[in-house]
C-alpha cells in the first residue's frame, strides 16, 4: 500500500506538471514536499520500525521449533554410540532432533508487550501525520509569500506605467510652455523611485522562490503558482471561535493522539515489566534418533530403534538476577511518568499555541479593515489628485505625495491581505482542515 501511495503521489505530480508545465498548485507543492522531505521519510522508517518491533513481539509468544543434524567421527578410544562401550574401532555416527519450547505463563509480560507495542506503532503513524501536517504549512507560508511578491509587483508595474504616462504628459506641457521645468525633474525623480521599488519587487520574488523551493527541496527553478481563490474574494472574519478551535484540536489533532497512545504504550510496558517478575512455566518436548557405523544394522532402521521422544515442563522463579527485572519495572514506571508529563506539555502548547494564533488573526484581520479602508479613501482622493494634476491646477510635488500614498497604502494592503489568509489557514491546521484542497 506505501508503494501503491508512493506511485500515486508521484503520478498525481506529473500530471499535474505535464497539464501545465509552468503552473503549480499548492497541492502539487505540498505534494512534492512530501516526497521529497527527509524528515518525512525518516518518520516513515520508524513507523515501519515500529512495526517490526510488533510483529517480533506477536512472533515471541508462538512455539519455537528448531531441528538439529549432527556429523561425528570417532577414532582411538571412545565410546561407541550404540554399544555405549569403550572401543578403538574408527567409527561415524549421526544424529537428528527436533525440539520446541513455548511459556505457558510468563506474568503475561508477552501478551502485554504487544499491547504495549501495538500503541507505539499507532502513535508512530500519527507522527507521520504530524510531519505531513507541519510540512503543508511551511509550504503554504511560501507559497503565500511568492503571490504576495507577485501581486506586489504587478502594482509597482502599475505605478511604474502612471509615473511614465504622467512624465510624457508633463515633458508635452514643458515643451509648450505651460508648466515649469522643475516639475519634469521631479516626475523623473518619482519614475526613477518607480524603476528601484520594480527591481527591489522583482528580487523579493526570487527570494520567496527561494524558499518555496527549499522548502519542496527541489532545485530552483522560477515556478508560476496558481491562484488561491481566498486571495480574489471579500475575506470576512473568521468563522469559529478561540474555544470551539480548541476543542476540536484537542480531539483531533494528531501530536495529541500521539502523546496518548504513549501513555498506552507506557502503560503495557510498565505491565510487561512487572510480569517478568513473577514465575514462568515453560513447556517443551524433543524428538531424536541417531545411526552409527558400528552398529550391524542399516540406515532406516537404526533411525527407528534409536527413536527418542520427551515432553517436560520447567517452573523458572525469579529470584536474584542483578536487580534487572526491579530496574526494568522502575524505568517502565519512570518512562510512563515521562509520556503523562509530554502529553500534558503537549495540550499546553497546543492551547497556547491556538491562543497566540487566533488573537494574530484577530489583529491581522483588523490591521486588513483599517489597510483596505484606507486604500479605498487614498485610492479616491488620488483620482481627484490626477484630475486636477493634469488640467494644470496642481503642483508636482503634491501629485507626488499622493501618489506615494497611494502605492504605500496598496503595498501594505497586500500585505495585510496575505498576512489574514495565512492566519486563517494556521487555524484551518489546528481544526484539522485540509486546506490544500481548500483554498
Amino acid at each position: 500500500m506505501k508503494i501503491l501511495a508512493s506511485i500515486l503521489a508521484l503520478f498525481f505530480v506529473m500530471t499535474a506538471k505535464a497539464q501545465s508545465p509552468e503552473s503549480w498548485s499548492l497541492a502539487a507543492c505540498i505534494q512534492t514536499a512530501f516526497l521529497n522531505s527527509p524528515v518525512l521519510q525518516q518518520n516513515k522508517l520508524n513507523a515501519d520500525l515500529s512495526q517490526n518491533q510488533l510483529l517480533q513481539s506477536r512472533m515471541a509468544a508462538l512455539p519455537s521449533l528448531q531441528t538439529t543434524l549432527g556429523q561425528n567421527y570417532f577414532w582411538g578410544r571412545a565410546i561407541d554410540p550404540y554399544t555405549n562401550q569403550f572401543s578403538d574401532q574408527s567409527s561415524q555416527s549421526q544424529s537428528l532432533s527436533l525440539n520446541s519450547s513455548v511459556t505457558v505463563f510468563g506474568g503475561m509480560a508477552q501478551r502485554h508487550t504487544i499491547k504495549q507495542n501495538q500503541f507505539l506503532a499507532q502513535a508512530t503513524q500519527l507522527d507521520i501525520r504530524q510531519s505531513q501536517d507541519q510540512l503543508s504549512l511551511a509550504v503554504l507560508v511560501a507559497y503565500l509569500q511568492v503571490l504576495s511578491a507577485d501581486d506586489a509587483i504587478g502594482i509597482t508595474e502599475k505605478q511604474l506605467d502612471l509615473s511614465k504616462a504622467q512624465l510624457e504628459r508633463t515633458s508635452a506641457l514643458v515643451e509648450a510652455g505651460s508648466m515649469a521645468p522643475h516639475a519634469l525633474l521631479e516626475l523623473k525623480a518619482q519614475l526613477a523611485n518607480d524603476e528601484l521599488s520594480l527591481i527591489t519587487a522583482k528580487n523579493t520574488k526570487k527570494l520567496a522562490n527561494l524558499a518555496l523551493c527549499q522548502v519542496m527541496n527541489m532545485p530552483l527553478k522560477e515556478i508560476n503558482l496558481e491562484r488561491l481563490s481566498a486571495a480574489d474574494k471579500f475575506m470576512g472574519l473568521y468563522d469559529g471561535t478561540k474555544e470551539q478551535v480548541e476543542e476540536i484540536a484537542i480531539k483531533s489533532f494528531s501530536v495529541i493522539k500521539a502523546a496518548d497512545l504513549r501513555i498506552e504504550s507506557a502503560d503495557w510496558g510498565m505491565n510487561a515489566a512487572k510480569g517478568r517478575m513473577l514465575p514462568t512455566v515453560s513447556a517443551f518436548g524433543s524428538i531424536s534418533t541417531r545411526n552409527s557405523t558400528t552398529a550391524p544394522l542399516d540406515f532406516r532402521t537404526q533411525l527407528s530403534a534409536n527413536l527418542f521422544k520427551y515432553l517436560g515442563f520447567e517452573l523458572s522463579v525469579p529470584i536474584f538476577n542483578g536487580l534487572q527485572n526491579r530496574t526494568r519495572w522502575q524505568n517502565a514506571q519512570i518512562a510512563q511518568k515521562i509520556a503523562k508529563v509530554q502529553a500534558t506539555g503537549a495540550r499546553l502548547q497546543l492551547s497556547q499555541a491556538i491562543e497566540q494564533a487566533y488573537l494574530t488573526m484577530q489583529t491581522a484581520f483588523s490591521r486588513y479593515q483599517g489597510v483596505s479602508q484606507q486604500a479605498r479613501s487614498l485610492e479616491a482622493s488620488f483620482e481627484s489628485t490626477n484630475t486636477r494634476f493634469n488640467a494644470g491646477n496642481l503642483n508636482v510635488l503634491d501629485f507626488t505625495i499622493a501618489k506615494t500614498n497611494l502605492d504605500r497604502a496598496k503595498m501594505n494592503l497586500i500585505q495585510a491581505q496575505y498576512e489574514y489568509i495565512f492566519r486563517t489557514k494556521v487555524l484551518d491546521f489546528y481544526k484539522g482542515i485540509d486546506f490544500k484542497n481548500n483554498n
